[in-house]
């Protein structure tokens, strides 16, 4: 391995809470006279991430300094959707959908700009790079704008 390590940090976004909210639901259930069934499915999964995609993410930071930029970060999410609604306790229609997102945030001086895509083809990288640095070029300074010191991330 070279002198020089790469860090970085994967994140994975999942629902926490669902609720069903239910018009009348004490009395609904008391004027039935039928036990609800109530049922619980948990899945656990190990996915495969987009190929070489943490390459990427360090090629894209790194062409964003290349071009002009003091610092970037980039950030890759990948997430998947199940819905389904019932009617008269019976499944009426259910969906799954998958996506994925790339972000990316430079910073020039005090100035900042973040896009983000989810078609993440070369050239839709190319093109991202391009619009976040057209726009850091031009939006007002803030002070506050940067990333954080090394000190405080959890590495």
């Amino acid at each position: 391995m070279s002198e020089q390590q790469i860090k970085f940090m994967v994140n994975r976004i999942y629902a926490k809470d669902i609720s069903l909210e239910s018009p009348e639901s004490p009395k609904i259930f008391n004027e039935l006279k039928l036990q609800p069934k109530v049922g619980f499915n948990l899945n656990t999964s190990i996915e495969k991430i987009e190929e070489n995609i943490l390459d990427r993410l360090n090629n894209l930071i790194n062409r964003a300094k290349t071009l002009g930029a003091d610092d970037a970060d980039a950030i890759y999410v990948h997430g998947t959707s199940l819905s389904t609604s019932h009617r008269l306790g019976l499944p009426e229609h259910l969906e799954r959908s998958e996506g994925a997102d790339i972000g990316l945030r430079v910073l020039i001086g005090k100035r900042q700009a973040i896009v983000s895509s989810s078609d993440i083809s070369e050239l839709a990288l190319e093109e991202l790079l391009e619009r976040a640095l057209s726009m850091a070029k031009v939006v007002p300074k803030d002070e506050h704008n940067g990333l954080a010191p090394e000190e405080l991330l959890a590495l």
